[in-house]
């Protein structure tokens, strides 16, 4: 399964100094003003589902999360306290696919609702590849629409490389430029862990803390579909978008 997201960028500055995305109110605000489930339904004909955590309910060490619910008044609530009841514009970036466009516009639309100013940039993949490589001091990146497939099924690689604070570009993709060193400490002691119970708890704790932290605009999990004849046998589909051949056979009866 695909996880969908919209990196923030927490160094965007506007022109009168501040910095919109330093701020968890107003990221959490993003959250509480975006509805997942129409953004399943709109963007992906109803295959896909609502987040629950940072990463699919189908890779090992998932822990489940409180959702962002649609509360438009919350969300309003929380710009207002954070000094942003006017909104502020933004650009976001984007792969130039018919599929990946209609998404960013539907954050575009949501956002709307809480005055925030959504300039949809489309680009070709790997015009976006070269400057969400760049290093912070260095990026134009305000809001990135990207997705992620872990090809590990497990959680250190659906969050390392992604979220850990030494995986700023271009040593990573941490295009938030989030940095939050309990959340690195618990991925960094969880790989020297044996115990399963004690990796599970630590990972757990991790996802709790980047879910309410919010680097990201929490989108939806989208399912990969394959078709096959029903007497064909052996293949077997992983989490991290890999289909696999196992002794693949046809079975006519």
């Amino acid at each position: 399964i695909t996880y969908r997201y919209v990196t923030l960028n927490k160094n965007y500055t506007l022109e009168d100094g501040r910095k919109p995305f330093d701020d968890v109110r107003v990221r959490q605000a993003m959250n509480y003003a975006f509805d997942s489930e129409a953004f399943c339904q709109v963007v992906f004909k109803g295959y896909a589902v609502k987040p629950t955590s940072i990463f699919s309910d189908s890779i090992m060490y998932y822990a489940e999360q409180t959702p962002y619910d649609l509360d438009l008044e919350k969300a309003k609530a929380l710009m207002e306290e954070a000094g942003y009841a006017d909104g502020f514009p933004v650009n976001i970036w984007v792969d130039n696919t018919t599929i990946e466009m209609q998404g960013a516009e539907f954050v575009k639309q949501q956002m709307a609702q809480i005055n925030i100013d959504v300039n949809v940039m489309p680009m070709e993949s790997t015009t976006i590849a070269d400057m969400t490589a760049l290093p912070e001091d260095e990026t134009e990146v305000q809001m990135w629409y990207v997705n992620w497939a872990s090809g590990s099924y497990e959680a250190d690689g659906s969050m390392r490389n992604i979220l850990h604070g030494e995986k700023f570009p271009p040593e990573g993709y941490n295009t938030a430029f989030w940095n939050n060193e309990e959340f690195n400490q618990l991925l960094d002691d969880a790989l020297k862990m044996t115990d399963d119970a004690q990796i599970a708890e630590a990972y757990a704790k991790a996802q709790a803390i980047a879910w309410e932290e919010c680097p990201w605009i929490f989108l939806g999990n989208d399912n990969t579909i394959n078709a096959y004849k029903t007497y064909v046998t052996g293949l077997q589909y992983k989490p991290g978008g890999t289909m696999v051949f196992r002794t693949v056979g046809l079975d006519h009866e």
